[in-house]
């Protein structure tokens, strides 16, 4: 006996009007979203009970219906192959989103608080601008393009992803392609001598990679790298890192570093 193919399909503008699609959990509102937003072709993938899209996903006009954006999020959206726009809405978290988007995923201009429930994996860019978002948990561990946070009131970069292939922009610091890491977050607080130094440290601070054994590692895999660390020492926005740090290293980098950071006259902001 041949076995059923899990994914049910509809092209655009397939489904019977005046009632549910067959086989489907997908309301009458629901389906009019989808084919009035999908270019492309849309489907009911069965296993996942969530809808893929072989194409891209563009809403860029505010819901003005008594419960639209609840019917929206009901849909549940699974994998999309293109891009993902829901911008200029009133979303205030993700849940419901795709969970993988292979193009470009744009939440911007609504009024998150969270990106909880959004795609934890974007091969291109990611936009979340312009909303309330004080940090970036629930966001994308990693993402293909560029991540772009401008005009947010972030106090926290927790849920900042993990791989990020190009650049990072907020209002308050900026990391260009290939300085998201841990010399591209010193020479961000180099730079940022000049402007709002306290926030953007204690922003860096937050990182969820920038732990303790990150830093070990990085002192065990970098010594000549060390009086990077030793400028980063000392200052009070990290010094939670660096009690956690000293039961760590071994005496010997301890006391070097140490001597270092009595020695940075180079670097008088760290004082």
């Amino acid at each position: 006996m041949q076995k059923e193919n899990p994914i049910q399909s509809f092209k655009i503008f397939e489904a019977k009007k005046g009632g549910q699609a067959a086989g489907t959990r997908l309301s009458k509102s629901q389906i009019e979203i989808l084919n009035k937003h999908v270019v492309g072709t849309w489907e009911m993938n069965r296993e996942t009970n969530r809808v893929d899209i072989t194409g891209n996903f563009y809403l860029s006009e505010p819901f003005n219906r008594t419960g639209e954006i609840d019917i929206f999020k009901g849909i549940g959206f699974g994998k999309v192959t293109g891009v993902f726009y829901c911008t200029r809405n009133f979303f205030q978290d993700l849940e419901g989103f795709p969970q993988e988007v292979q193009g470009s995923f744009n939440c911007s201009d609504n009024s998150l608080t969270s990106l909880q429930g959004g795609p934890t994996k974007i091969e291109k860019n990611f936009s979340c601008n312009n909303n309330n978002l004080q940090d970036l948990v629930g966001g994308p561990v990693e993402v293909g393009g560029q991540y772009w946070a401008f005009g947010n009131p972030l106090t926290s970069l927790a849920g900042a992803p993990v791989k990020l292939k190009k650049g990072f922009y907020s209002d308050l610091v900026d990391f260009n392609e290939g300085k998201w890491n841990f010399l591209g977050w010193i020479q961000a607080l180099e730079e940022a001598k000049s402007k709002n130094f306290t926030r953007i440290a204690a922003l860096i601070s937050t990182l969820p990679f920038l732990d303790v054994n990150f830093l070990k590692n990085y002192i065990v895999d970098n010594p000549d790298r060390m009086l990077d660390l030793a400028m980063f020492w000392e200052h009070p926005e990290v010094a939670n890192f660096r009690q956690e740090l000293e039961k760590v290293l071994d005496p010997h980098t301890k006391k070097r570093v140490k001597i270092l950071s009595n020695l940075r006259g180079y670097f008088p902001t760290f004082r």
